[in-house]
């Protein structure tokens, strides 16, 4: 779903009483990746209710599930994070075409695990019924993509941006993180456990997910790719970067 801007200028008429469009040109640029499939982003695209959540890049929209909430967060430099306990409280969309299937995909994420002291499964964002999206645990090597679980980067306990995917050529699961601690996981992509790593064939999208009720986890921003961002190394640098300086990494 695209949207339509006419530029006015301010002595127009019509232009009185409508508030001023900033245009970031680093956002336009990320937004026209041809890779880029689905941004959420959790300042934006919420009706005012709260019920629904847009993808600001494709308009398809998730739909919400108990109470979660949608507030500024200092650890994120006072940007807003959605934050569910992934059970009750989350939100979800079913069978709408969220995720790419049947073949390599990818994601850069910017989250938190949640609370250390529970040992829970845990996702960023997961599909509804195969284990695809980015699992995170505190202070353990684990990662989830593709439908498998592998091992390689190691997320302190706190905020993060984590780079994923599934390369469904090689087989195998990609991942790196930078947590706000300062500790970045530079060991290589890890791959993924033997016969563990398969191709996505759920199209839906729950954010987050926990087995655990009761724990809360932050999600600031996602963006999921068709394809292997990490093959275009320069926009991949944009994103990161871009990321970076919104939530206040180091």
């Amino acid at each position: 779903m695209g949207t339509r801007i006419k530029f006015l200028s301010y002595d127009n008429p019509d232009s009185d009483g409508l508030d001023p469009i900033v245009i970031d040109p680093v956002e336009r640029k990320i937004n026209n990746h041809p890779m880029l499939a689905r941004w959420l982003r959790a300042d934006e695209g919420m009706t005012d209710d709260g019920s629904k959540w847009y993808c600001r890049k494709s308009g398809l929209a998730l739909s919400r599930f108990g109470s979660p909430l949608v507030q500024a967060d200092a650890n994120f430099n006072n940007q807003m994070v959605v934050r569910g306990d992934g059970s009750n409280y989350y939100y979800a969309a079913a069978g709408s075409g969220f995720m790419p299937v049947g073949g390599s995909w990818s994601a850069v994420a910017v989250g938190w695990v949640g609370d250390a002291t529970i040992t829970a499964t845990r996702y960023l964002f997961k599909t509804m019924s195969q284990a695809t999206g980015i699992m995170i645990e505190p202070n353990i090597a684990a990662y989830s993509m593709g439908g498998g679980r592998g091992t390689g980067v190691t997320l302190a306990n706190g905020p993060f941006l984590v780079v994923g995917g599934y390369d469904s050529a090689a087989d195998k699961l990609l991942a790196q993180a930078n947590s706000k601690a300062g500790v970045m996981s530079t060991s290589g992509w890890g791959t993924a456990q033997q016969g563990d790593a398969v191709p996505n064939t759920d199209a839906s999208i729950r954010v987050p997910y926990t087995v655990t009720a009761g724990l809360w986890i932050p999600a600031a921003e996602i963006m999921i790719f068709n394809g292997l961002i990490t093959d275009d190394t320069a926009h991949l640098g944009i994103v990161t970067s871009y990321l970076k300086a919104r939530y206040g990494f180091s």
